[in-house]
């Protein structure tokens, strides 16, 4: 093997170590950590985050990288040097006191969040929030310039490299005419169709156990992960230790038992990268528009289907007793119920993409200068009404401030959920006809046939294709809108 590539391989696996540390700092931070322990933390989480800037930013990586003998290497090395080469350059453009203050003040923003959403607390989070935004502005602004692109498109290839606002924007049209017209047809169509409420109340221990089974139903490798319960449900920690969380309502099982779906999607990405070369950027997966579409494929388009709804079915009157208001047919007029809600996590899959589609536009103009953090009450109001008939004045903590995203600094993640929405009905109508035993199996509470096709077709190649070759490669064409609408059709219309 060249010898620079032996040193850079192994350079990376070192970087790949600390970041598996980084990993388990923040998910323990978000799950079990006390709240005196935070000053402290965020010191630590800064240091780390540091160190491995200052390694990416090491002379002899720079060289190595400068001369490496490309023409010794196979497809899968020549891909991981290209990663690498845009992680120096995205470490190398930036001050090691902008990451280290970019680090302390999102998880300032984010511990502050989770106590000030509950108290609706919109006067003491802006100013925090503003302070977050201005540090991503600067670092949107460096990138940019180096790149030749938009600030905000700098932002969205962070999380989903090589897709920017020119591919974002026609399909975002298409779902702006498609889905308010489709939605008060559906709300209408559903109008005659009553569920039964749930009148008991669900114990937590109980919905903690219905979630295991439920991953281990979807293919969940509990030796080599674990799910808990957070503020905001998310998936984190490293494909051999990955964590999960939840959040539970004592009154409405179906909130966590489907974001456990949801998560379990995202795990199940995580441990089907490849091993051969998990410690290396190209073992990554490829941006967070293809793990949205590996959740929202496992929650919306499987775990939504009529024959999984037969199965949790099953296993909710196993937990909770027999009772009319859990059959199949009652818990599926409850998850496909289509309804404009305030909480984008907890939204139907037809109302979901409006959702992110205001956050887009909204941090769109946040970072063309056009709006400030003082007017994003006004604006998401404006767009929530507009979009989804919804009310949000003076409803913070179910309005601007439900997410954790923002507090996070992350900008630019959005859009992936929608896209991930489109790319999984695009995904699914392909496995499907691929092996038509997929939804047979499923019914019968086996995934492996998916789980298969999704490992063969997208985890098992990580970042060695760009997105849209990936897409391309699995499904035959680049990504659009047209099998969610599909989709959509087939099931509500």
């Amino acid at each position: 093997m060249d010898k620079n590539y032996q040193y850079l391989h192994d350079k990376f696996k070192y970087i790949n170590d600390l970041n598996h540390a980084l990993e388990m700092l923040c998910w323990d931070e978000d799950v079990m950590m006390p709240i005196g322990g935070a000053k402290a933390r965020n010191s630590a989480l800064a240091s780390l985050t540091t160190t491995i800037h200052q390694q990416l930013n090491l002379p002899e990586v720079a060289s190595r990288l400068q001369d490496v003998d490309e023409s010794a290497l196979d497809q899968w090395q020549l891909a991981n040097i290209k990663h690498m080469r845009k992680a120096v350059v995205n470490a190398t453009i930036l001050s090691e006191r902008l990451v280290a203050d970019l680090a302390v003040t999102t998880k300032e923003s984010t511990q502050a969040w989770r106590t000030l959403r509950g108290q609706n607390n919109w006067h003491d989070f802006m100013p925090l929030l503003s302070k977050t935004v201005a540090l991503i502005k600067q670092k949107a602004k460096i990138k940019a310039g180096y790149y030749g692109v938009d600030a905000y498109d700098a932002l969205l290839d962070e999380f989903s490299p090589g897709i920017n606002r020119q591919y974002i924007d026609p399909i975002f049209d298409e779902l702006k005419h498609f889905l308010p017209q489709a939605i008060p047809k559906i709300v209408d169509k559903q109008s005659s169709k009553v569920s039964l409420p749930f009148n008991q109340s669900f114990a937590i221990d109980k919905q903690y156990a219905l979630s295991q089974d439920l991953m281990r139903v979807i293919g969940f490798d509990f030796n080599h992960g674990r799910v808990d319960t957070s503020q905001h449900p998310f998936c984190g920690g490293v494909p051999s230790d990955v964590r999960i969380t939840t959040r539970y309502n004592e009154h409405d099982f179906l909130s966590s038992a489907l974001a456990v779906c949801h998560e379990t999607g995202h795990a199940l990405y995580e441990m089907g990268l490849p091993q051969k070369y998990i410690t290396q950027p190209v073992a990554k997966a490829l941006g967070m528009a293809v793990h949205e579409s590996q959740s929202l494929l496992v929650e919306m388009q499987a775990c939504s289907s009529p024959e999984f709804i037969a199965i949790l079915a099953q296993y909710a009157q196993r937990h909770f007793g027999q009772s009319n208001s859990l059959s199949k047919d009652n818990l599926m007029k409850h998850l496909l119920k289509v309804r404009p809600d305030f909480i984008r996590v907890d939204a139907d899959e037809v109302t979901y993409p409006l959702h992110v589609i205001l956050r887009y536009e909204i941090e769109k103009a946040l970072f063309a200068d056009e709006i400030t953090v003082a007017d994003l009450p006004a604006i998401w109001q404006e767009k929530m009404s507009g979009y989804l008939g919804v009310d949000t004045t003076n409803n913070y903590k179910d309005g601007v401030m439900q997410d954790v995203h923002w507090s996070s600094g992350d900008f630019g993640y959005f859009p992936s959920y929608a896209l991930g929405a489109l790319l999984a009905a695009q995904l699914f109508a392909a496995a499907k006809h691929s092996n038509p035993e997929i939804m047979p199996s499923i019914a019968k509470a086996d995934f492996k046939p998916l789980m298969s096709w999704l490992n063969h077709n997208i985890h098992q190649y990580g970042s060695l294709y760009t997105f849209d070759e990936l897409v391309t490669k699995a499904s035959g064409k680049s990504l659009d809108a047209s099998a969610y609408i599909a989709h959509i059709k087939a099931r509500y219309m």
